[in-house]
């Protein structure tokens, strides 16, 4: 299936989107429609109409047999209910899939239907947000077990459909350097890998006119709550600094991993559950540091918001984090809660340097990563592949 072209004679690229759930597949939608590629977005997620149009395939069935599922917990340790809605997302997406020019389709959610764009011809761009799927789950397996609990997220056979995956692409899109390291360890030969950071909403997530003066040290974490965001490192540095005047607060839900540590460390920290996206700028804005130690991220978004409104980060080098040491705050070993009191310790007693660098980091933000800085490279990348340079 070639390119094609329209009245004007300028090529006219229809680009089609396959994603079974959120990630980053909105502002991916809305930037392809405002450059006029988006032909079809394929989505579990019916809502998106709202924003893309009658460009949506809606197929919101495997959520819902996925919800129902995972509430059964003899089948669900039988066949895990990421395994069943994924697959049945991609069997059903196949089946909807129209003539366009280019598939970018989500790890996982791909397979069955890159196979069959395959076979028109059309080129496939696999997008990967976090890192090579068996670097991910060693990393979090042996932390797993250092707390003496089972990983069992990520199924043998969940791992070998995206290595298939990662195979049969033409393009890799990955976030960050680590996540792209982590395919250039396992084999993966660069040529097929591109390093696209997300962007950020810098109208949503900006800096204040006037900020209140702080009279706390407040250092927030905004995550989801368990191990593999190593919220575990994050406790246990504010717990021995026994800081006057420092409050941490913890955003997100906790998994069951996470639900045991806030059992563990009650009274070192302030909860606050998971908030509506549109309102977390607010409690960025209230903080005077955000800090995210992951163990395994592809590019964690909520650090490229905190830093568009004006925070220093302190995260750990496995966060994929946009953020340039010491200049933005500070990029810190994953594991290391020395790393993390020592960081902290300084932001705490140079407030004024913490301020600077959030400053530092709000214009690195708003300068270089925002959506349409983000619509502009990714384009570049699908022509490119489209042979259109």
């Amino acid at each position: 299936m070639g390119v094609l072209s329209n009245i004007s004679g300028k090529e006219a690229v229809r680009i089609s989107i396959s994603v079974g759930g959120k990630f980053h597949s909105a502002p991916l939608g809305l930037q392809l429609k405002k450059q006029g590629y988006l032909g079809q977005f394929i989505t579990s997620r019916p809502e998106m109409r709202h924003l893309l149009g009658d460009a949506v395939t809606a197929i919101p069935y495997p959520e819902y047999i996925g919800w129902a599922w995972c509430r059964l917990p003899l089948a669900n340790r039988r066949l895990p209910f990421n395994l069943l809605k994924d697959n049945l997302f991609d069997v059903m997406a196949l089946r909807c899939l129209k003539p366009c020019d280019l598939l970018v389709a989500w790890a996982h959610f791909a397979l069955f239907t890159m196979r069959r764009a395959k076979e028109l011809g059309v080129k496939v761009v696999v997008e990967r947000g976090s890192a090579h799927v068996l670097t991910h789950h060693d990393l979090l397996s042996d932390e797993y077990r250092r707390f003496g609990l089972a990983y069992n997220s990520a199924h043998p056979l969940m791992i070998r459909k995206q290595l298939r995956e990662y195979d049969e692409a033409d393009i890799i899109m990955v976030p960050s350097h680590f996540a792209y390291d982590s395919f250039i360890a396992h084999g993966i030969d660069a040529k097929k890998l591109r390093l696209v950071p997300y962007g950020v909403d810098n109208i949503l997530f900006s800096q204040p006119q006037a900020l209140t003066k702080q009279t706390k040290f407040r250092v927030i974490f905004v995550g989801n709550i368990g191990l593999e965001k190593g919220v575990q490192y994050l406790l246990q540095a504010v717990k021995e600094l026994g800081l006057p005047d420092l409050e941490l607060v913890l955003v997100g839900y906790p998994d069951a991993s996470g639900e045991m540590l806030l059992k563990t460390y009650q009274g070192v920290y302030h909860y606050i559950p998971q908030v509506p996206h549109n309102e977390l700028s607010r409690h960025y804005q209230m903080s005077s540091v955000f800090v995210l130690p992951s163990l395994a991220e592809g590019h964690a978004m909520v650090t490229s918001e905190a830093m568009a409104c004006g925070l220093p980060v302190i995260v750990s080098s496995n966060t994929g984090a946009l953020a340039r040491d010491g200049v933005d705050g500070f990029v810190v070993p994953p594991t290391n809660v020395e790393a993390l009191k020592d960081k902290l310790v300084y932001l705490y007693q140079h407030r004024q340097e913490a301020r600077e660098m959030g400053d530092n980091a709000r214009r690195y933000i708003s300068d270089n990563y925002t959506w349409d800085h983000y619509g502009k490279r990714v384009v570049e990348v699908y022509r490119e592949l489209l042979g259109l340079h």
